[in-house]
């Protein structure tokens, strides 16, 4: 086996969430795990990032989600998927009813949230740039989880907690973490938010990365029973630097 690295434009590539795609050859030379690469999605959400138009379907991500709206249009042909999500953001957005597509030019598609208001049970229809980078981040969060859940994905989201309070992605990562405990999904989040940190060692997964100058980068992972010997959380050590000395 032997392993080499995609040169071409991402644009062109079919992993476009990918900027370089690791392809492992048999000795044949065989592609052999180019599936497994298509199975995951490495994102950071750059919300203030997203396109309003869509002019075709698109089935991959970008790295910043820059896509959503034509990455939401292939979802969108499973109606099962777009009943279940709307039901969950009913639930976290305020007001929010449903999505609608609308065709603003001969291949263009605008994607639209609707949300009922107080008065006189009437509808607002907002575009998705209109919406604020918090709400977009969970629209996007939520998808993210839903439209990919029970198809053997793995989600890379770095620093899923930007642009939210943390009352509002704990719901979303008690979600996360039960569809990973019923084998429905594989994921690695990056943080360095000191709550989320703590938060997310409630269950003892995580792994510490440390680089010093130039050397390579040091990784051990880290649970409960390091805050159990200082008696602290493990934010508190990170900020005092105990846990580098710990490694």
């Amino acid at each position: 086996m032997r392993l080499r690295y995609s040169t071409t434009d991402p644009s062109q590539n079919e992993f476009d969430s990918l900027p370089r795609v690791p392809i492992i050859l048999s000795r044949e030379g065989h592609i052999v795990e180019t599936k497994r690469m298509a199975r995951l999605i490495i994102v950071q959400i750059m919300p203030h990032l997203m396109i309003n138009e869509s002019h075709q379907e698109e089935n991959h991500l970008s790295s910043k989600m820059e896509n959503y709206v034509s990455w939401y249009r292939h979802l969108s042909e499973d109606q099962g998927k777009v009943a279940e999500l709307g039901t969950i953001l009913r639930d976290v957005l305020d007001g929010f009813t449903s999505f609608k597509f609308e065709r603003v030019s001969e291949q263009g598609w605008v994607l639209k949230l609707r949300f009922a208001t107080d008065t006189n049970d009437s509808i607002i229809e907002y575009r998705l740039g209109e919406l604020s980078d918090g709400q977009k981040t969970l629209v996007a969060l939520y998808t993210l989880i839903h439209g990919t859940k029970s198809e053997d994905y793995t989600l890379c989201i770095d620093e899923p907690e930007n642009f939210l309070a943390l009352p509002e992605i704990q719901p979303w990562l008690i979600q996360l973490y039960d569809l990973c405990q019923e084998d429905k999904l594989q994921s690695l989040l990056i943080s360095h938010h000191p709550e989320l940190i703590n938060y997310l060692l409630a269950s003892p997964i995580g792994y510490w990365f440390e680089r010093q100058s130039n050397t390579p980068v040091r990784t051990k992972p880290i649970g409960t029973d390091i805050t159990d010997n200082y008696g602290i959380p493990v934010s508190e050590l990170i900020a005092r630097g105990w846990l580098n000395e710990s490694a």
